[in-house]
């Protein structure tokens, strides 16, 4: 059984690198971390479907970042 962690990688490969050239790494990174923010919720049915037991939507008011 696939972790979550894959299932949310694999989630996130499908949606950043399908047919697309991030040459420098700097531009892998920004689609890479702009997934969560953006994609994800763009996207949010299929996210869903395949993620759908093992995350929850947290409101982001709950997170703290500490030092």
């Amino acid at each position: 059984m696939i972790n979550p962690i894959e299932k949310s990688w694999g989630v996130m490969h499908r949606h950043v690198t399908p047919n697309k050239c991030h040459a420098p790494f700097a531009q892998f990174r920004i689609a890479t971390l702009a997934f969560p923010t953006r994609e994800a919720p763009k996207n949010w049915p299929s996210v869903r479907r395949v993620c759908h037991r093992e995350f929850r939507v947290i409101d982001p008011k709950d997170i703290r970042v500490l030092p």
